[in-house]
């Protein structure tokens, strides 16, 4: 057994699992399913959506092995590039949710148990064909577990729920997201240093990562001044702020703080109420 892939199928089993405790966590009177969660999703369209990180592994495995030239950073570059239009995106997120039926606890349960299973039984090298690329499996599934410990954290946010991250999936999340910086483009890096070094603060809404990704790619210039405007990446809108930072256009917990953008266009707050979410 490769150590390194066994690592990083551990990491994947564990954030599974801390998924569906928090859609366990979650389920208690009155179990408002339907209450605000992140962006535009509510509580079961965000754990629809966070579902397809395990549901995709399963999706696209392939028979036979991949060839070990692509790393997870090059599937972060891929996706980056945007194949998904956000309104799919969105209700693809919407339509898991739906199909987890009634009970959403027992089948995020059913669907962890099912897909570590079949992860359990795959080497290193198992192809992962997706729609942006091939991926060993390997490759592929650290992309999973930070999609896994994200999405689950913004559930708990959503939710008000305390508990500890599952560290070996913590970790593994971390490996990525430092490979995503040094992704980053060298011109990034006199305000990156500083930054990562304790020199300087990121400004407000700053991850010193984003690049365009899918979830704040969905607002966009057309979100701002109407549907006919073509889509233009928020990061080139004055006061745009990203809406993982608390207090934040959207600070996690549901609420639209799109007022606070200093755009002065009409229906800005609808468009990022309409358009905030999603990957």
């Amino acid at each position: 057994m490769d150590e390194s892939f066994e690592t990083v199928r551990d990491a994947f089993g564990a954030a599974a699992r801390w998924f569906a405790e928090t859609v366990h966590e979650l389920d208690r009177p009155p179990a408002p399913w339907e209450a605000p969660a992140l962006g535009a999703w509510s509580r079961r369209d965000l754990v629809g959506h966070t579902s397809r990180a395990l549901l995709t592994v399963e999706q696209y495995l392939r028979p036979g092995p991949a060839e070990p030239d692509r790393l997870a950073v090059d599937y972060h570059r891929a996706v980056r590039g945007g194949r998904a239009d956000p309104d799919e995106v969105a209700e693809r997120g919407r339509r898991a949710g739906r199909d987890l039926g009634a009970d959403l606890p027992e089948s995020v349960e059913a669907l962890v148990r099912r897909v570590t299973g079949v992860v359990a039984g795959r080497t290193a090298d198992a192809r992962v064909e997706t729609p942006v690329g091939e991926w060993r499996l390997e490759e592929y599934l650290p992309t999973r577990v930070l999609e896994l410990m994200v999405h689950t954290g913004d559930l708990r946010t959503a939710g008000g729920l305390d508990g500890q991250a599952p560290e070996v999936a913590g970790r593994q999340s971390l490996v990525v997201l430092g490979a995503l910086v040094a992704d980053a483009p060298a011109a990034d890096a006199p305000r990156l240093l500083p930054a990562l070094t304790g020199r300087s603060a990121l400004a407000a809404g700053d991850t010193g990562l984003c690049r365009g990704c899918l979830p704040c790619r969905r607002t966009t210039a057309r979100a701002l001044s109407g549907s006919g405007s073509p889509p233009v990446s928020v990061s080139a809108i004055p006061g745009w702020r990203c809406g993982r930072v608390p207090g934040s256009a959207w600070d996690g917990r549901g609420r639209d703080r799109s007022q606070d953008l200093p755009t002065g266009r009409p229906g800005s707050r609808a468009g990022f109420a309409a358009r905030a979410a999603g990957r």
